[in-house]
């Protein structure tokens, strides 16, 4: 073929092209597809994390491989939440029960923590750096949740 038939062939698809333009939500909708993606844990947008129970080292209980061959009385429990870890120390006391808790991961040395009881009250903390106290709490069902600017973690229940 010589390249006039090429061009003439172009030119005649090109005069029958009945294509039209997507509509503009759809278009402004699949842009937004990779915008989210690329945005991540930006300023002023909150990430809201879930954590899961990885380990609970109930009183008593001997670890396999632990040095140690007393038992503790603390009660440690440690959750997985995305690129963080949620490190608990339950320890009984007269009044009640004190929790320690560390959270491990870059980007969460300072904020607020809550535990949110069966009936809906809650105590507050601070989380500094990464670490909190709340002391004397009654035995119950917890919901825990800890924030700063960027990030909420919340464990959905533990049993103090």
């Amino acid at each position: 073929m010589d390249k006039q038939n090429n061009i003439q062939d172009i030119i005649e698809i090109l005069k029958r092209d009945d294509s039209i333009d997507a509509p503009m939500d759809s278009i402004k909708w699949a842009k937004n597809l990779f915008a989210v993606r690329a945005m991540g844990a930006r300023p002023g947008i909150l990430q809201r994390i879930k954590a899961s129970l990885n380990v609970d080292l109930s009183h008593g209980a001997l670890v396999r491989g632990e040095r140690s061959a007393s038992s503790s009385a603390v009660r440690q429990v440690l959750f997985e939440a995305g690129d963080f870890a949620v490190d608990l120390r339950i320890t009984k006391t007269s009044r009640g029960f004190d929790v320690k808790g560390q959270i491990l991961g870059d980007g969460f040395s300072e904020g607020s923590v809550k535990f949110i009881d069966s009936s809906g009250r809650e105590l507050s903390g601070s989380v500094l750096d990464a670490g909190f106290t709340v002391v004397n709490i009654k035995s119950d069902d917890y919901q825990i949740v800890a924030s700063n600017e960027n990030t909420e973690i919340v464990i959905d229940s533990i049993r103090v």
